[in-house]
């Protein structure tokens, strides 16, 4: 009897693993062409991986490309595509772990050919070219390429775009000229699991997305928005100039158009103050002096170009300092011009300008900065026993009135015995 017991065991497991290994099996049922649409999301992650939309910050787009940019689709992941309308420039870059990566794009009839590169080597291309697909619009989202045999570990996905000529056409465009089959139509990704490691604390690097208020107010601490109208602006720093920045806790980021004169200060109380930029391509220095002493000089450059190098790729936390002295403190802001990138970046007015664009998010300080607690009085206790000194606990207003009742009575008395005195 308790060998047939063991047998059913062993039985059982057998078959829980079969169930098991199908589950992770899944993902390689997926194939090149393949529907988007046709592809079970529960199945995928419970089988361990996941779909990494358009919109998903920790994509970072190369100009044309923009989030602002979305054509709606029913065919879609998450309900659109992310479109780089007739600019093969377009590129963007997602850094992820595992050994499985699949790209999606969205079938179009002037479908540019997209170059899908990991870890700076070529793994393939595709042109998801339809003849029966719309034009400049995106058709059905089918799977265009898939890599299945990755190394374990850290990895950077770049998507790079070039003209086709499949179709025949010139596409010929308003101007004039012929532009051939250069559109491109980015529904999604599916990798691994990436199980993101929760931070503990606020660290430099760090995208600015990745803390939430609930996770900040748990360590004391809060997030300062750059339209905060404590934070003291001057010339060219505007509100009204703000910039789309991905991930950024503002939302925008506010520019300094490229005039490193520009600079802010804030006030604020505490032991602890951290700063997030925006990273851009033409990056100016940063100088961050607290109470007249410098502290920070940081330069949140990135080798993502976005439009003319002026445009924020992501909001990133690029300074911390944790260790002030207790009671109130200003920090000031101002810039630098850098020479990272190496170019000219030459303007409309044909002068050179060099890395001179700070793009600021937000300040991270404790959560009771600027807060002020009132000063509560004790009551004065009533102290029995001490003769003299007991406080009086009447109504003030019932003495007034009998003192009103008792005049009254006197003068009537007063009256009558001043009339019988002349009688």
């Amino acid at each position: 009897m308790r060998r047939r017991i063991v047998g059913l065991f062993v039985l059982l497991l057998f078959i829980s693993s079969i169930g098991s290994t199908a589950a992770l099996a899944a993902p390689l049922s997926l194939t090149v062409g393949m529907s988007v649409s046709a592809v079970n999301e529960a199945d995928l992650n419970a089988a361990g991986y996941q779909f990494i939309d358009d919109t998903d910050p920790d994509i970072v787009y190369g100009w044309p490309y923009s989030l602002e940019n979305r054509q709606a689709s029913e065919q879609a992941y998450g309900g659109g595509t992310l479109s780089a309308f007739g600019q093969v420039s377009a590129s963007f870059t997602y850094e992820f772990t595992g050994t499985f990566l699949a790209v999606a794009f969205a079938e179009n009839y002037w479908a540019s050919e997209i170059i899908i590169t990991i870890d700076g080597a070529e793994c393939g291309s595709a042109t998801p070219h339809n003849p029966n697909a719309p034009k400049e619009a995106p058709g059905d989202s089918k799977i265009i390429f898939i890599k299945d045999d990755l190394p374990e570990g850290e990895h950077l996905l770049t998507v790079s775009h070039k003209t086709a000529y499949t179709s025949g056409d010139e596409n010929i465009k308003a101007d004039g000229n012929a532009y051939y089959d250069n559109d491109a139509f980015f529904d999604c990704l599916i990798v691994e699991n990436q199980n993101r490691v929760i931070p503990d604390e606020v660290t430099v690097n760090t995208k600015m997305n990745y803390y939430s208020d609930e996770m900040l107010a748990d360590w004391g601490l809060k997030a300062i928005r750059n339209d905060d109208p404590a934070i003291q602006y001057a010339w060219p720093y505007d509100l009204g100039i703000r910039v789309s920045c991905p991930g950024a806790y503002s939302e925008n980021a506010i520019s300094n158009v490229g005039q490193v004169s520009a600079s802010f200060s804030y006030d604020f109380e505490g032991t602890y103050l951290a700063a997030a930029f925006g990273e851009v391509y033409y990056a100016c220095t940063i100088i961050i002096t607290i109470d007249g002493e410098k502290v920070g000089e940081i330069t949140p450059h990135t080798a993502v170009k976005t439009e003319d190098g002026s445009v924020p790729s992501q909001s990133k936390v690029v300074f911390v300092k944790d260790d002030l002295a207790e009671g109130k403190h200003t920090v000031t802001i101002t810039h630098e011009v850098a020479y990272t990138t190496g170019e000219d970046n030459i303007r409309e007015d044909g002068n050179a300008y060099y890395d001179n664009y700070a793009l600021f998010d937000c300040f991270i300080v404790e959560a009771d900065s600027n807060q002020t607690e009132p000063e509560i009085t004790p009551a004065p206790e009533n102290t029995p026993g001490s003769g003299d000194n007991i406080p009086v606990t009447g109504d003030k207003t019932s003495f007034a009135a009998a003192f009103c009742i008792i005049a009254a009575a006197a003068a009537a008395i007063f009256a009558v015995i001043k009339r019988k005195s002349e009688a």
